[in-house]
């Protein structure tokens, strides 16, 4: 059995302007930076982490820094637990994209399957992703407790997973907030939720997707 703990980056400078970032490095801004030091503390106080994952974008390593710090591990990046990834469309604003694709953007973030920006993946394309990546992981630490930081996408299309849920039932489930985490566990080839939201640590400095995206 492996235990995951999964964690969504900080508030970013693409969460804050409001561009739709996917594959493209975007840093925390003060808050998310803050975000990660509790979300750290937390981790840090509350379990025995044997092993640190992260995405390799700049965002959500960030988040765990404080965390590697505190444990000695180092961070292990790999690209299977990246953001979607929007194609022709990362780095515009979303108003700009709503304007000009509002449809075909519209039936995207539905979770409409069978369209996605030129270049860009669907999120059954992000779930195949996930899940294998999270399986790798999870076969390499056998018997641990492993820290996953990665992204709300991501994020939301696991726990679908976990729950039996796809397509526009996704739209159920809650975005994380940025710094709040889920715990999972992974035994005999089955991914379960086990904690589905943890974020009283947050506070004051806690961020939420905005829903006009």
């Amino acid at each position: 059995m492996v235990k995951f703990i999964v964690i969504r980056h900080g508030f970013s400078t693409s969460n804050l302007d409001k561009t739709l970032t996917g594959h493209l490095d975007a840093p925390l801004v003060d808050i998310g930076l803050k975000q990660g030091e509790a979300v750290s503390n937390y981790v840090f106080s509350n379990y025995k982490i044997d092993a640190i994952y992260s995405s390799d974008l700049i965002r959500a390593v960030q988040t765990v820094e404080k965390l590697a710090f505190l444990t000695g591990l180092p961070i292990i990046k790999d690209k299977g637990l990246r953001e979607i990834c929007c194609g022709v469309w990362e780095g515009l604003k979303i108003s700009q994209i709503m304007e000009e694709h509002f449809e075909e953007y519209d039936r995207w973030r539905n979770f409409d399957s069978s369209i996605c920006p030129k270049g860009g993946e669907t999120f059954g394309d992000v779930k195949l992703r996930a899940i294998k990546t999270l399986k790798d992981i999870a076969d390499q630490n056998q018997g641990k407790t492993v820290v996953v930081a990665t992204h709300g996408g991501l994020i939301k299309v696991v726990q679908g997973y976990c729950l039996g849920l796809e397509g526009e039932r996704l739209n159920e489930i809650p975005y994380l907030s940025n710094g709040a985490l889920i715990e999972l566990e992974y035994s005999d080839g089955k991914l379960k939720i086990v904690n589905d939201v943890i974020d009283s640590y947050l506070e004051n400095i806690k961020t939420e997707m905005p829903k006009d995206i």
